[in-house]
């Protein structure tokens, strides 16, 4: 969050910051939007008998504040099928693996090897499942109703080395991420359009 900030007062990228909607009370996320005097409010899914109606309340929220892209930043909550049902924007997540294009067919590292998907798994385990390997990645993917996968946007890749333990290599990672991210974001303000869903 703080690298699309700082990207839009550096003219990097020109987008209207609008909302920030956490699923966790302390989240740094809220911070950061409060600092930057960013509108923001905490939506936590306290009954997961009510995702459906959970999934329509957040489309709701970003629908009513014009919102055509929603990014995904340390945000929990699994989305259920309402919200993409009603959400009239995309949504983009960074995953801390590399999304084959192809269930069938998974990516490949610079030096050929099969490269963890990660799918489904919580950030300290994806980064740390990368360390018996020579490189580690990230995905910039459109969200679907299937967690961690979706159509691919950008990917990071970053080599492990000999000395490195996860948080090592996740704040490498990191940067790289946010550079992707910037990037994703800068092609939707000059092209002044969403990706396609």
């Amino acid at each position: 969050m703080q690298s699309i900030i700082d990207a839009n007062k550096n003219k990097e990228i020109s987008v209207d910051l609008e909302i920030v909607i956490s699923d966790k009370k302390d989240a740094p996320g809220l911070i950061i939007a409060r600092k930057n005097k960013i509108q923001n409010t905490v939506k936590m899914l306290s009954d997961k008998n009510k995702r459906e109606e959970y999934g329509k309340e957040l489309a709701s929220i970003l629908n009513k504040n014009g919102i055509d892209i929603a990014v995904l930043a340390g945000f929990m909550t699994i989305l259920p099928n309402s919200y993409f049902e009603n959400f009239k924007g995309i949504t983009i997540n960074i995953h801390p693996g590399l999304v084959p294009n192809s269930k069938d067919v998974p990516y490949l590292f610079p030096d050929g090897t099969k490269a963890p998907w990660n799918q489904g798994k919580m950030t300290e385990d994806a980064v740390r499942s990368f360390l018996p390997f020579k490189f580690a990645g990230s995905t910039i993917h459109v969200v679907t109703e299937e967690a961690d996968f979706g159509p691919v946007l950008a990917r990071s890749i970053v080599p492990v080395e000999k000395n490195d333990n996860v948080d090592k290599l996740y704040q490498r990672l990191k940067i790289e991420e946010h550079r992707g991210l910037i990037k994703v974001l800068k092609e939707f303000s000059h092209n002044n359009s969403a990706p396609k869903k």
